[in-house]
């Protein structure tokens, strides 16, 4: 998307002004530099026009919003008790080139209350900075906060937006005001409504999902108006944190100070036995070959087995509709030599379409296009810039992409020689969790791990398998221990809490939590590796300490498996980072992930978690999600 164009005008100003103070000025070297200094707001007089709603304050003279939903967490302020707030989605106002959400924070009137820090970047936690993305699904488009230079920018400068790299963004930054708030461990009428605004490009549609955060689903379905900007009251009930003490409130010119733009594609990702792996960008679908299987390291010599180029072109001439262009891709893992790399990728592609050609019986065009290491599937390296060795084979890889025709019956996949995933243990059930469909035992946090299907892994599978399937330990545990772990502070559970399917899309809403005696335990994933521990490796948090998500869930059916719905290279559609960080709680901390499932699917739906185990989905949630 080219978010090119330059404004023509400056908006007229807000009739209102935003009713903030500044506490001393901003230090112009730090400013010049990326870093923020947030500005506190001063504390006006109590106001009785602060109202119960919900359960939570509110400003009474706030808009009703288009859209709400409670946030809810375990939390050490809280002693390891759920903290919660509710989010409201107050305006969603397009001028057409720029977009700008306004939020509102609400804090619970009885529970402790959930900081509005949850809503930032777990690798970005310090600064502040909300991490909110917008998901446009009718054109399977995600679109990321604007950003100025150097993690700053100056909110009375036009935007000049040219569209980004991944490289020149990150979650610490945007066009935005800040998230500051820390959880309380009581809550009390506050003094104003915390309100936060975000720019955006502005999605092409009239809808979108507000996806806040890295671990909460996201907002569903939310409207967006056309040059109705978000008035806000003058009675000092609610205002923003600016970014910059020379600001009082936003500009009223929506992405003044943006030099960057970044959308990322919404792909569904399916692993197909023998290797082939089909993911899906709107109408556009593309199947993935390990290049391995294609050609010899670093070659760009066709050296195939028949059998697969024979399957390959069969797909296009089974599901490639008649009038398109189909184009053949290559792509490398990262290189130090990047030129190399888009040379080789280059001519791979073209070796591959000149052959597949040949066997064509349609008269479909091939196109040929080299992308060297700039479209991974997969991140080639964590936040921390180390390469993940595990993920090269996914990246080496040739893609056949193309428009399905409608209706068009699937092809049978020829197989790549790829190995099959590992076996994974049963996961052993447990006392089902209040509100639960089915609750079961993990490998036990606190040891380092080690990748999903490396020789370590394997062994910590099978040692999981023998001991049906509760928990991993190594050679050192001995059978005291074992059984002490079963029921010590240690323990993980993880419910399963519900799954629903709109369309072909799925949703499985998890859970994981502490057992036994203790309340809560603050460090239980902080000894993991990043490459290991009960959920997989974690490329969307901190190197360091580990913190758990859902990007290496599966869902499996018919020997298919279905991966959560991947922002890029740089995302899902899942809880990237889990909202409680390293601790654990009595307390389930919610974990969520959304799928593609084809309609006709055989059953049934088993959930694989990583390297660790694998469980059926309950009758009662299977008849939810398969179609007849």
């Amino acid at each position: 998307m080219s978010i090119l164009r330059f404004r023509g005008a400056l908006a007229a100003l807000l009739a209102t002004a935003f009713l903030l103070s500044a506490c001393g000025a901003a230090d112009e070297e730090n400013q010049a530099e990326g870093t923020r200094e947030p500005v506190p707001l001063t504390a006006p007089p109590a106001d009785p026009r602060m109202q119960e709603t919900q359960g939570f304050w509110r400003a009474s003279t706030l808009p009703e919003p288009l859209a709400a939903a409670e946030f809810s967490l375990p939390s050490e302020a809280a002693g390891g008790e759920s903290a919660s707030a509710r989010l409201e989605v107050l305006s969603l106002d397009s001028d057409g080139e720029f977009a700008r959400l306004v939020l509102a924070w609400l804090p619970p009137v009885a529970e402790p209350a959930l900081g509005a820090q949850t809503l930032t970047a777990q690798s970005a936690r310090a600064g502040g900075v909300p991490w909110v993305r917008l998901v446009d699904t009718r054109t399977a488009q995600v679109l990321e906060p604007l950003q100025g230079e150097s993690g700053s920018f100056d909110h009375e400068a036009p935007p000049q937006v040219r569209d980004a790299a991944a490289a020149e963004t990150t979650r610490g930054a945007c066009i935005c005001s800040y998230a500051l708030g820390e959880d309380a461990s009581r809550s009390g009428k506050p003094e104003r409504t915390e309100l936060i605004f975000v720019d955006f490009p502005a999605p092409e549609g009239g809808r979108v999902d507000v996806f806040a955060g890295e671990w909460h689903e996201p907002l569903s379905d939310v409207p967006i108006s056309t040059d109705e900007p978000f008035m806000l009251p003058d009675d000092g009930l609610a205002g923003f944190r600016m970014l910059s003490a020379a600001a009082r409130q936003p500009s009223p010119v929506y992405g003044s100070g943006a030099r960057y733009a970044r959308t990322e594609p919404l792909r569904s990702r399916t692993d197909h036995p023998g290797g082939l792996i089909v993911t899906g960008h709107g109408r556009v679908r593309e199947v993935h070959i390990p290049a391995g299987a294609l050609f010899g390291q670093d070659s760009y010599e066709l050296d195939a087995d028949d059998d697969l180029l024979g399957g390959l072109a069969g797909i296009l001439d089974a599901q490639a509709a008649g009038g398109t262009t189909a184009v053949v891709e290559g792509h490398t893992a990262q290189r130090n030599d990047q030129d190399r790399a888009l040379d080789l990728s280059e001519r791979r592609a073209r070796a591959l379409a000149r052959e597949l050609e040949s066997r064509l019986d349609s008269d479909l065009p091939l196109e040929a296009e080299g992308h060297g290491a700039q479209a991974p599937l997969v991140p080639h390296a964590d936040l921390g810039g180390a390469p993940v060795e595990e993920h090269r084979d996914l990246n080496e890889r040739m893609t056949l992409r193309y428009v399905p025709a409608d209706g068009a019956d699937a092809a049978e996949l020829p197989d790549a020689g790829a190995p099959a995933p590992p076996e994974l243990p049963e996961a052993e059930e447990t006392e089902t969790a209040e509100g639960a469909a089915l609750s079961v035992l993990l490998p036990v946090p606190g040891e380092p791990g080690a990748a999903p299907g490396d020789e370590a892994g394997e062994d910590a599978a099978e040692s999981a398998d023998e001991s049906g399937g509760e928990r991993g330990h190594d050679d050192h545990d001995d059978d005291d221990e074992s059984d002490d772990a079963e029921d010590g502070p240690r323990s993980l559970r993880l419910d399963v809490q519900d799954a629903e399917r709109e369309g072909d899309i799925v949703t499985v809403r998890l859970a994981f939590a502490l057992t036994g005696e203790d309340e809560t335990d603050p460090e239980a994933f902080s000894g993991q590796d990043q490459r290991g521990g009960s959920f997989g490796p974690n490329l969307y948090a901190a190197p360091s300490p580990a913190v758990p998500g859902a990007a290496n869930l599966a869902l499996t059916a018919g020997g298919q498996q279905h991966r959560p719905l991947a922002i890029g290279a740089a995302g899902c559609l899942c809880t990237e980072v889990a909202g409680t960080g390293t601790a654990l709680s009595t307390q389930p901390s919610p974990m969520f992930a959304r799928f593609r499932l084809p309609e006709r699917t055989e059953g049934p739906p088993v959930i694989r978690i990583a390297g660790t185990a694998q469980f059926t989905l309950p009758e009662e949630l299977t008849e939810r999600i398969m179609e007849d």
